[in-house]
């Protein structure tokens, strides 16, 4: 094989999990391709997937010094020191990274981002994802990243603010609609919320996520017809799922119609019998219904189940 063959099939085997593998075809590369700089890169690979990180760090410091400006080098050593939880070198080599680079600029500051939310540097994670956009404005995993710094930080109105210009330059940015009702729904804004979450269903129907929070939105607002329409339209994209049901019983008990959030209750805990929400709901359900015996059995279920979980010992406890 030529050495961008082995590669591929030490690429493969790492994928599979299989460093030991992984490791035999790079001995026999080795053999076959004295020197080469490529399989040294693999060879930092096989042992940042068996966890010697130091000996990975000497490896990319040998090839450091034959190419001292090949920006995968400053990659390599950027993820290690992440995983050492050493941040504030991983972001000296991101940076270094970032001005050798000539492509992929934009992955490069989310993962420059993430090492400053480790340090909770967040308006320094927040600027360089601002970069990424600026580069690729079409690279989703960014966008998700600015919505999670945001809430991270309770900055729920600068978020709507960006992502409202984001969407004026970016109309078909259905993640970005998707952001922005999110953020206006977290200031109880919930009707704007559903005309936000609105625009990105038109573009992407299939977005189960969007309607899962304009649902949310409905219910909130007491249109429980209209949300349980919602939750439904979920089922035909994802199918069945005890989230989906839960939330469909929790409408029905809203609106006292015990014996349907009873099923859907029921509907959920067959799918996952390990679905808190719908043991909680079911123990609510009953405790209404004055079958207060069964309820405490819902309810001590649900508490077993997860016992950090407020809500079941409140009921419990009612």
């Amino acid at each position: 094989f030529d050495v961008e063959e082995f590669e591929i099939i030490i690429e493969h085997y790492l994928e599979s999990s299989d460093a030991r593998r992984a490791k035999e075809v790079l001995e026999l590369a080795q053999r076959q391709h004295p020197g080469s700089l490529d399989l040294m890169f693999c060879e930092a690979h096989v042992l940042m997937n068996q966890g010697k990180l130091n000996r990975a760090l000497e490896v990319l410091d040998a090839i450091g010094k034959m190419e001292a400006f090949n920006e995968d080098v400053h990659l390599h050593k950027a993820s290690i020191y992440s995983q050492l939880r050493n941040h504030r070198r991983s972001v000296e080599h991101y940076k270094r990274a970032l001005d050798l680079a000539e492509e992929g600029l934009d992955d490069i500051h989310l993962d420059l981002a993430f090492e400053y939310e480790n340090l909770e540097l967040y308006d320094l994670a927040l600027s360089s994802l601002k970069s990424a956009l600026e580069i690729n404005p079409e690279n989703e995993a960014v966008l998700y990243e600015m919505a999670y710094c945001f809430e991270l930080t309770d900055a729920h109105q600068a978020a709507v603010s960006f992502f409202r210009d984001f969407t004026n330059d970016h109309p078909y940015s259905f993640v970005a609609w998707y952001n922005l009702g999110n953020a206006l729904a977290r200031m109880d804004r919930h009707v704007e919320s559903i005309e936000a979450l609105d625009y990105c269903l038109a573009i992407e129907e299939r977005f189960t996520s969007a309607h899962f929070s304009k649902a949310r939105n409905l219910l909130i607002l007491g249109r429980f017809e209209e949300a349980i329409a919602c939750y439904q339209e979920t089922i035909l994209f994802d199918g069945p799922q005890a989230v989906t049901f839960s939330y469909i019983g929790e409408c029905f008990e809203k609106m006292e119609h015990y014996e349907q959030a009873l099923i859907h209750y029921d509907q959920s805990i067959v799918l996952d019998p390990t679905w808190v929400d719908a043991w909680i709901g079911r123990g609510v359900v009953k405790d209404m219904q004055g079958r207060s015996m069964e309820a405490i059995k819902d309810l001590e279920n649900a508490v077993n189940l997860a016992p950090e979980h407020g809500d079941g010992w409140y009921y419990l406890a009612n």
